[in-house]
């Protein structure tokens, strides 16, 4: 077998003074085959403080008694820091501790491993406490929040338990009990939100029945008492559940009695638009919140039915103040019964003018004339030659059956009627101007045929005023 170099372990030649691969002098070669091996080198800590003590004997199965110890307290340690962390996601940590403890361990070093172990158990044991009392009165501090609210819940007994269990170290028990206290008062946090906002709804709707003259008779009276049981004794899950239930019935009551009550008061705004006498664009945003509060009744959103109510109301309040009043009604003269009639003053409508129903009821009343007898037809005798009880046409004038002048009034009206209408066919037919002036023509035209002058002029008026305050179309 040939030499080998024991640095590279290359083959050189045998008259080679040098290794070809790495230069190592042949001679220096050892007479062992294969590469030199060098023995490890002491540990610093051996050379620095020498060569570890010896280990303690063995008992039982061959773990020393310190570190038989150790093991328990790490053990302790591990399980107290996994059930804290179960309560709050910020517990005490004792990882540095441990792990220095075990690096002690390893070295031989027990008694030093068991001092730092037991100096984490401490420190835990504080910060155990520590913890517990700032969840315990967390959890106090939420029952007087929920009592200020009208809900007062039975803690005490349970958080005297749980106080008790950390006073006397029993962790274990403690942080469980603790735990469910916690998720009751989430539960009853929960609960009472969801009961409050059922509640503040319950109270908007009876409070727009009472403003609508409602009678809602006992709806919330179960409510009531419910909520007054809440806020004077300890409460519970089941308590919570009855005032839900009261809360839903109220509800549901109102939602029966408020509708119809809405409807009536919409449609009687509806009648008061429709004969408000302010033109069509000033009343445009009423008629716009109407048509809105009638949708949401109809979808029933009960509480955005009453919120455009609301506004609508505020809406038919402006119009009263901000409005022009309407022209005075005038009432048509009473009827006289007389012969032909020989007007005393020339009419409006014969220099060309459409007189008014006051300008006809300002003018002097009409001269009646005697009748004139016919040759063939001897005078009456007697004081009066009037006789009620004969027929017409028997020398005697019957009793006329309307107004004096009242063609006068009727024509003066018509043509002004015709007037209006032909400036209502010049808006432009679709637009909302032209179909509210055609509607007021029609309702002047049936009060016409009825014989109600004062009221067909008065329509004509608005009517006239209303096309006036309309911009001039080029």
């Amino acid at each position: 077998m040939g030499t080998v170099c024991p640095i590279c372990e290359a083959s050189p030649p045998e008259s080679a003074t040098h290794c070809p691969r790495c230069g190592f002098p042949t001679e220096l070669y050892p007479t062992l085959h294969g590469p030199i091996t060098i023995a490890p080198a002491p540990a610093i800590e051996e050379l620095i403080e020498g060569p570890p003590p010896p280990a303690a004997p063995a008992v039982g199965g061959g773990v020393s008694p310190a570190t038989a110890v150790n093991a328990s307290i790490v053990q302790g340690l591990e399980e107290r820091v996994a059930l804290l962390s179960t309560l709050d996601r910020d517990a005490p940590d004792v990882t540095g501790e441990l792990c220095e403890a075990a690096l002690n361990e390893a070295s031989g070093r027990a008694a030093d491993a068991q001092q730092i172990l037991r100096s984490a158990q401490g420190r835990l044991d504080r910060e155990t406490e520590e913890l517990l009392g700032r969840h315990i009165t967390d959890l106090e501090a939420r029952g007087k929040a929920l009592q200020e609210t009208g809900l007062r819940v039975a803690l005490e007994d349970q958080l005297a338990r749980v106080a008790e269990s950390v006073l006397a170290g029993e962790v274990a028990a403690a942080v469980p009990a603790l735990q469910a206290a916690e998720r009751r008062v989430g539960l009853i946090e929960a609960h009472w939100r969801g009961l409050q906002a059922l509640v503040a709804q319950v109270m908007t709707l009876r409070a727009e029945a009472e403003a609508l003259g409602i009678d809602i008779g006992n709806a919330c009276g179960p409510l009531e008492a419910a909520r007054a049981s809440l806020a004077t004794m300890p409460a519970t899950e089941h308590d919570l559940d009855v005032t839900a239930q009261a809360a839903a019935q109220a509800l549901m009551v109102l939602h029966e009695l408020i509708p119809p009550a809405l409807e009536a008061e919409l449609q009687r705004h509806q009648a008061t638009l429709e004969a408000h006498h302010a033109p069509a664009r000033v009343r445009a945003p009423a008629r716009k919140l109407h048509a809105e509060a009638s949708e949401h009744l109809r979808e029933g959103r009960l509480d955005s039915a009453i919120l455009s109510l609301r506004e609508l109301r505020g809406e038919l309040a402006r119009l009263e103040r901000e409005a022009p009043p309407p022209a005075p009604r005038v009432e048509a003269p009473a009827p006289v019964a007389t012969s032909p009639v020989v007007p005393t003053a020339p009419s409006a409508a014969s220099a060309g003018e459409t007189p008014s129903v006051s300008e006809l009821a300002a003018a002097p009343a009409p001269v009646a004339s005697a009748p004139i007898p016919s040759p063939a037809t001897p005078p009456a005798a007697g004081p009066s030659a009037a006789v009620p009880d004969r027929a017409p046409g028997a020398g005697v004038a019957a009793p006329a059956a309307s107004a004096p002048g009242e063609p006068d009034v009727l024509g003066a009206l018509m043509r002004k009627a015709r007037s209006l209408a032909a400036r209502v066919r010049a808006l432009p037919p679709d637009s909302t101007e032209a179909a509210d002036a055609a509607k007021a023509i029609q309702e002047a035209t049936l009060l016409l045929k009825a014989r109600r002058f004062a009221e067909a002029d008065a329509a004509l008026t608005r009517l006239m005023r209303t096309l006036a305050s309309l911009p001039v179309r080029s």
